[in-house]
C-alpha cells in the first residue's frame, strides 16, 4: 500500500512538472538501535516455538523492523580525540591468523566499548527458553543466509584468548548454542562496510525427536555509512525515475585519501567526493560500494564528502545524485522542446545522474570519473559467503577423534573430528583446574566445519596439567539421540595428546593415547 501511495505521488509530479523529494536510503522509516547494548537477535519462547526479537533500549522490537548501525565510535575524553572503537585490527597472535589473512583492517562493533559508541552488540536469549523440552537440553541460533559486500565474523576476544560465535563464510560457524538468560558482548567485524542483511532462526530438537524452530527472519545491519532516518520516503528506483534530466558533463564522482585529522584513525579514512561542477546544484547523493548501499549525503553548492574506513582491498564504488525538489525539467516530458529541458536542468538544481563505477583501494592517490552508468547500482559482492548447510541428515558413522597438542608458537589447539565429514555438532568444555570443578578456567566452544572438524586454537599453554572435558551434542537437524561427555586425566602437553571414540547415549571415558584418567567427576554442565 505504502509503495503505491509513493508511486502515485511520484506521477503527480510528474503531471505538475515538479520533482518528488529525493530518495530515501533503504533503511529509513526502521527502529535505529545504535550507540548502546543491543541484543539482537535476542531467542525468546511464545505459543510454543522460538521466536526472534531486538532488545535494545529496554524495550523489545520485531528484529525484521529494527536495524543495527555501527557508525565511527571513540572512548569518551574530555575532547573529540578519544581513541577510535570502530576499527579492529587483528593482534599478531596466532589465534587470530585466519582473520589477518582475509583483512587487515575490519569494520568492528566492539564488545567493551569505552563510554556508549559506537553500537555495543550482542546475542543471547530469554530466561525462559524450556531447555527441558529439547534434546540434550541445547537449542541454537543459526545464521541461514548472508548478504552484503564482504564477509562478517561475530568473536569474543581478550588478550590471546580468542572465541569464535559466527561466521558468514565459515560452514561450522553459522551456528551459537545458547543458554537461557545469557547474552554476549562481543566483536562484529565486517570486512568492508555497507549494508548487510543478515537471515537468522532459532533451532532445537524436541525430546519427541522432532525439529522446533522459528521463522528465518533477514536482519540488517548498516555498517558505517550515515544513521538511517526516521521518516521513509520513496525508495530510489522510483525517486530516480521520476527526477529530472539534463546536462551532467560537469558532474564528477571520485575517492582520496582524507585529509582531516580530527580525530583517532583519521589517516584510516578515505573521502567519496560529488562535484557537480555549479555551485547551483542541489539535492541528495548516495554512496554505494560493491553495489550496496553505504551512505546518503546532501548536496550543497554543488558538492558533497563523505569520509569512510573502507577496508582492504579493492571495491567498486558509485554516486547516484538525486535533485532537489522542484528543479530541472521531469523525465519523460515530450511535450517541452529537448533545449529548453536542457536549459532548465542547467539553471536549477540539476539532473539526476548514477555515475560509472570506480574502483578503489585504501592509500591509493585519487581517482575519479564523470562517465555515466547505464542503470543504478546492483549489488554484486566480491567476495559473496558460500551456500549455508541445512536439512535433516543421518550420519554414516558416529566415530570421532579427539586431540590437543602445543603449537610451536606455544598456543594449544584442541580439535573434534568425526570419521562422517558431513557431522554438525557443538563441542563445549574447557580446561578445569580441578577435575571437580564446574566451570573451565580456559573455556572450549567450538562447532564442526564442512569437514567434520571443530577445532580452536587459544593463548599459550597455561591449561597444561589442567583437566580436559567436553560435552558433544549433534546439530539439531543430525538424526540421533545420544551425545556424549569426554573426560581426560591431567593434560601433559609435551606431545599430542588424542582419543577415539564414539557418540553412545552413555558418557565416554577417555581411555586412549591420552594419560589415563584420575577418579571421574559427574560430567561437566552445560556451559
Amino acid at each position: 500500500m505504502a509503495r503505491r501511495l509513493l508511486a502515485a505521488l511520484a506521477a503527480a509530479a510528474l503531471t505538475a512538472g515538479i520533482a518528488p523529494a529525493a530518495a530515501a536510503a533503504p533503511d529509513d522509516g526502521k527502529i535505529v538501535t545504535t550507540t548502546a547494548h543491543v541484543d539482537a537477535p535476542k531467542v525468546f519462547w511464545e505459543n510454543g516455538t522460538f521466536v526472534l526479537k531486538n532488545e535494545a533500549y529496554d524495550e523489545l522490537y520485531p528484529l525484521e523492523k529494527t536495524v543495527n548501525w555501527v557508525g565511527r565510535g571513540y572512548a569518551r575524553s574530555g575532547s573529540n580525540q578519544g581513541g577510535q572503537q570502530y576499527i579492529f585490527l587483528p593482534p599478531d597472535n596466532e589465534a587470530y591468523g585466519h582473520l589477518r589473512k582475509v583483512a587487515e583492517r575490519w569494520y568492528s562493533a566492539p564488545g567493551m566499548p569505552s563510554g556508549p559508541f559506537p553500537i555495543w552488540a550482542g546475542f543471547g536469549a530469554d530466561a525462559a527458553i524450556p531447555v527441558e523440552q529439547f534434546r540434550n537440553g541445547t537449542f541454537a541460533l543459526e545464521l541461514t543466509k548472508f548478504d552484503g559486500p564482504g564477509r562478517m565474523e561475530a568473536f569474543m576476544t581478550n588478550m590471546d584468548l580468542y572465541l569464535p560465535l559466527f561466521s558468514s563464510h565459515e560452514r561450522g560457524r553459522r551456528v551459537s548454542y545458547l543458554v537461557p538468560g545469557s547474552h554476549t558482548h562481543n566483536e562484529t567485524a565486517f570486512t568492508k562496510p555497507g549494508r548487510y542483511t543478515l537471515t537468522y532462526r532459532a533451532i532445537a530438537r524436541g525430546v519427541d525427536g522432532k525439529i522446533i524452530a522459528s521463522q528465518e527472519i533477514p536482519f540488517v545491519w548498516q555498517v558505517g555509512g550515515t544513521r538511517p532516518a526516521k521518516d521513509a520516503g520513496p525508495d530510489l528506483a522510483t525517486a530516480f525515475n521520476a527526477a529530472p534530466t539534463g546536462d551532467t558533463s560537469g558532474y564528477r564522482f571520485s575517492l582520496a585519501p582524507y585529509a582531516g585529522r580530527e580525530h583517532d584513525a583519521d589517516d584510516q579514512l578515505t573521502e567519496l567526493r560529488f562535484d557537480a561542477g555549479s555551485e547551483t546544484v542541489a539535492g541528495k547523493v548516495q554512496f554505494f560500494l560493491d553495489g550496496y548501499f553505504l551512505a546518503e549525503v546532501p548536496v550543497e553548492k554543488g558538492k558533497a564528502r563523505w569520509a569512510e574506513m573502507i577496508g582492504s582491498g579493492a571495491s567498486n564504488f558509485q554516486a547516484v545524485f538525486i535533485p532537489a525538489a522542484g528543479g530541472g525539467t521531469p523525465a519523460g516530458n515530450s511535450d517541452t522542446p529537448s533545449t529548453t529541458r536542457t536549459a532548465a536542468a542547467n539553471t536549477a538544481t540539476g539532473a539526476r545522474w548514477v555515475s560509472a563505477p570506480v574502483s578503489y583501494t585504501f592509500g591509493d592517490a585519487e581517482a575519479g570519473t564523470s562517465e555515466s552508468a547505464a542503470q543504478l547500482p546492483e549489488p554484486h559482492s566480491q567476495d559473496p559467503a558460500p551456500a549455508m548447510a541445512g536439512g535433516e541428515y543421518t550420519p554414516s558413522s558416529f566415530d570421532y577423534t579427539v586431540r590437543t597438542e602445543k603449537t610451536a608458537a606455544g598456543n594449544v589447539t584442541t580439535s573434534v573430528a568425526f570419521t562422517d565429514p558431513k557431522v554438525r555438532a557443538y563441542v563445549h568444555g574447557g580446561y578445569y583446574a580441578k577435575a571437580e570443578d564446574k566451570y573451565p578456567d580456559c573455556e572450549v566452544n567450538m562447532v564442526t566445519d564442512s569437514r567434520g572438524v571443530a577445532s580452536v586454537t587459544q593463548g599459550d599453554s597455561w591449561c597444561e596439567g589442567y583437566h580436559l572435558k567436553l560435552s558433544i551434542d549433534p546439530h539439531p537437524e543430525v538424526n540421533m539421540s545420544a551425545a556424549a561427555d569426554v573426560r581426560f586425566g591431567t593434560m601433559d602437553l609435551s606431545a599430542p595428546q588424542s582419543y577415539s571414540g564414539r557418540l553412545a547415549a552413555a558418557p565416554a571415558i577417555g581411555t586412549g593415547t591420552q594419560p589415563a584418567p584420575g577418579p571421574q567427576p559427574e560430567p561437566a554442565p552445560k556451559p
